[in-house]
This record gives C-alpha cells, sequence and structure tokens, in this order.
C-alpha cells in the first residue's frame, strides 16, 4: 500500500468546559463556553504528517457512537482514508472533558477504545505488504499493543519512533524496541531516574540512554520555547534552537514535531535536517491555539528559509 509512515496510538474526543469558579458540591453551574474537538496524540501527530504532504495510515479504536462517527469523519477528512480506524462495537469512543476555571483546571478522561486496542487489531491492520518503513507510537495506548507494532517495524529493518508520554505507560520492552526516542525534559529525567527539577547533564543523560538502550540511534529531547537536542549515536549532541513565536497554546507543539521529523524524512532530509523541520513546526503549531486546528500545513512552512534561519542562528 502506498503509506509512508504508520501511526499506531491515540483517538479521542476532547470536550473542553470553561467555568466562572469552580463549583460547591452538590452544585449545578452553567458554563461559559464549551467545546468538541478530535485529538489524542496518536491522531495528532498522524494528522501532522498528512498536512505536510504525506500519506498516513493511522491504526487507532473508536466506538460505534456519535462520538465514533465524529472521529471517523475527522480522519476521512485529514487523511482522505479511514483504513486503520477500527470500530469496537463494546466500547464508548475514548474522550476527555477539560474543566478550567480561573483558578483550576482538571481533566476527566474515559480511556474507552484506545485501552480496547488489542495486539490482534495491530496485527490484522499490518498484515498486508506496506511501503512504510517508519513507525510512530506513544504511550496513550496498551504497552502490548504497541509493542506488537514495533516488533514488526524493526523485522522490516525501518524507523521505530517513541514518544514516551505519558511516562507511566512506558515499559522497558518499548525503550528497547525504539530506533527514536522523543521525550521532552520531564520524560528525558525520569527516564534516567531523576526528578525533573533536578540539575542534571543532559548530554550525560543521552549518553545513559544509548548505553543502556541499544537499538536506539537517535534521541530527540524537545525544550519548549528552548528547541531541541538533538543526538544521533556515536555523535556529539547539538542543540536546534527554535524559532521565536508568540507561544499562545504549546499542547500539540510536540505532536507536530513528531509528525513533522517523520515526514521530513520520507522526503529524503536527513534525520538533523529533518528536526530542524520539525522545530520549526513545533514553534508553528504553539502559536496557534487548539491541538489538532493548530497543526501546520506544507503552505505554512519554507524549507529554504528553515535551513537558511537555523544557519544564521548556528553561526
Amino acid at each position: 500500500m502506498a503509506y509512508d509512515v504508520i501511526v499506531v496510538g491515540s483517538i479521542l474526543v476532547d470536550i473542553p468546559v470553561w467555568v466562572a469558579r469552580d463549583p460547591m458540591p452538590g452544585e449545578t453551574l452553567v458554563v461559559q463556553d464549551s467545546g468538541m474537538f478530535a485529538g489524542g496524540k496518536g491522531l495528532n501527530q498522524a494528522c501532522q504528517v498528512a498536512r505536510l504532504g504525506g500519506h498516513p495510515l493511522f491504526v487507532g479504536a473508536i466506538g460505534n457512537d456519535i462520538l465514533g462517527k465524529f472521529l471517523r469523519k475527522t480522519v476521512l477528512d485529514e487523511m482522505n482514508n479511514d483504513n486503520g480506524l477500527i470500530e469496537i462495537d463494546s466500547s464508548k469512543t475514548s474522550y476527555a472533558v477539560p474543566v478550567i476555571s480561573p483558578d483550576n483546571q482538571y481533566i476527566l478522561h474515559v480511556s474507552g477504545a484506545n485501552h480496547m486496542l488489542t495486539a490482534s487489531h495491530v496485527r490484522n491492520q499490518l498484515s498486508m505488504d506496506f511501503s512504510a518503513r517508519i513507525l510512530m507510537v506513544q504511550g496513550e495506548i496498551l504497552p502490548s499493543t504497541s509493542i506488537v507494532a514495533m516488533e514488526y517495524m524493526n523485522k522490516l529493518g525501518g524507523i521505530v519512533v517513541l514518544d514516551p508520554a505519558p511516562m507511566e505507560a512506558i515499559n522497558v520492552e518499548m525503550l528497547q524496541n525504539a530506533t527514536v526516542l522523543t521525550p521532552n525534559l520531564v520524560e528525558f529525567a525520569q527516564l534516567i531516574g531523576l526528578s525533573p527539577l533536578t540539575d542534571f547533564d543532559l548530554c550525560k543523560g543521552i549518553e545513559i540512554l544509548f548505553s543502556k538502550y541499544t537499538k536506539l540511534k537517535l534521541i530527540m529531547v524537545t525544550l519548549g520555547e528552548n528547541g531541541v537536542m538533538f543526538a544521533e549515536r556515536g555523535q556529539k549532541p547539538v542543540h536546534i534552537p527554535a524559532p521565536k513565536v508568540n507561544a499562545v497554546d504549546p499542547t500539540a507543539a510536540g505532536d507536530a514535531f513528531n509528525g513533522a521529523w517523520a515526514w521530513a524524512v520520507t522526503q529524503g532530509l536527513s534525520w538533523f535536517q529533518s528536526a530542524q523541520v520539525g522545530v520549526h513546526v513545533g514553534a508553528l503549531a504553539a502559536s496557534h491555539k487548539g491541538a489538532l486546528p493548530s497543526l501546520p500545513r506544507y503552505a505554512d512552512i519554507n524549507l529554504e528559509a528553515i535551513f537558511e534561519t537555523q544557519k544564521d542562528s548556528n553561526e
């Protein structure tokens, strides 16, 4: 099949509500505003690949309900195919209700179909002869499900990109099957067993991870507005700065980075050049509200300008 990237991961509906204050126990409170958006790290990353002109296969699970229909339409609109979308009749579609007040914020999460996506589902989806040699996985589905996909891509000699978020869902076997690791600074600290508030040597931590996980060929630590620390095995880590933007909402910036990196690799760019593209795309995503709505399209980027800007910043 003519896919260049496979994404196995989460898909859900975000239903945020904004309230003027926190309710009292037992009180009914009228919300100020609400919304309904498609999301999930897996869907975000797949959509970023598609928006830049790539052809991803997104493998994820939905329920047979109104939210599932909403997500199926989103997948079709974004990727022009829903071939990897699995409908599980016995499960609700996954959704989250972020509650935002002036003094508080919390999220009510219904795991639903995301945790019903099994290794068998993924084996069936990947049993066809795909041309894709890049796989992207995250931590929002069952680890056993991700591992099946990772082992499949390793057998093909492809690239396995692991975004270790949330960290509590990442196990040693997943790390042992990753080719590329893309933690943020907090996740990186957790991976090397330190508190995120600890003052640690980033380069030394990268050495620890390379020595511990032998399949790893590339580590890219995302640093928010400070860009990315890029480290290929056997080479000195290089800092890639992020362009200055008016950061509005960083929610999907990491997903944008991951999707853009994978897309750029499929275009024949080097891993380092692809990281430069990813940093730029991630910054653009952070400059807009929302997750999926913030993901840039190909028309929003200029590859020559990206490389020229990065060249100037390194001189």
